[in-house]
């Protein structure tokens, strides 16, 4: 119940992520008559990938916040680059997966409806319905985004795993979101996983004399240590 609580913080990233990409003129309507049926296809190939395999779930939201993080939500993400310089292809960017997922959804909407729906419209669609995939809750996205022609590694700045928190209000700041903001998209992390390599340094060695951070709740700290042994990378 905690875990279902907690989800419904992750729905402020599509939010969040639509106002700071096309502050105008989205439409909960928007393919109501060149593509009505325009969810539902893409529900439907979100919810035969996901269900065979729920991790899904996180990392399609976690490329959707990747995506809006950079030039806003224009599936910039997505594009390839034949010199490795596309935004897919920057290291905070190496272990994103699930483009399967959109391209297989894309795929379906173009059988039906040839040219209407824009990548970018895809991926928050299949974000949002791979949450729901694993019991998280609905919400409604607004669509009409336009998808974008530019995508470079250069300018991927993501937050890193290793900030605290003065560099990542500053990060988001200069986004345009603020520290609530911050605190509500952290929450989306509650669907997903991480690796002891981003936090061993933390809990085992600190300061360099095998100490952790004392920031950190001691009793938190000792759950870690069961899970995560001082060789564990990932």
């Amino acid at each position: 119940m905690a875990i279902k609580n907690l989800l419904v913080l992750a729905v402020l990233l599509s939010v969040i992520g639509v106002s700071v990409a096309n502050p105008k003129g989205l439409d909960l309507n928007y393919y109501k008559h060149r593509c009505p049926d325009a969810e539902a296809i893409v529900r439907r190939t979100t919810v035969q990938y996901v269900s065979r395999q729920t991790s899904l779930a996180a990392a399609l939201l976690r490329m959707h916040f990747h995506d809006c993080f950079v030039r806003g939500c224009d599936g910039s993400i997505l594009l390839k680059s034949p010199t490795k310089d596309a935004e897919r292809d920057a290291i905070p960017n190496l272990s994103v997966r699930g483009y399967e997922v959109v391209d297989a959804a894309k795929a379906a909407l173009e059988k039906k409806c040839p040219g209407v729906v824009s990548c970018a419209d895809v991926l928050a669609l299949v974000a949002r319905d791979a949450v729901l995939v694993i019991n998280g809750p609905w919400w409604p996205v607004p669509l009409g985004r336009r998808d974008g022609r530019i995508s470079r590694k250069s300018e991927v700045n993501l937050p890193s795993p290793f900030a605290g928190i003065a560099a990542l209000k500053k990060n988001f700041f200069d986004k345009g979101l603020n520290t609530k903001d911050l605190v509500v998209l952290s929450g989306a992390h509650t669907i997903g996983i991480s690796n002891c390599g981003l936090i061993n340094s933390r809990i085992y060695n600190f300061t360099g004399k095998g100490d952790f951070d004392p920031s950190m709740n001691p009793s938190y700290v000792r759950a870690l240590k069961k899970r995560c042994k001082p060789t564990d990378f990932r």
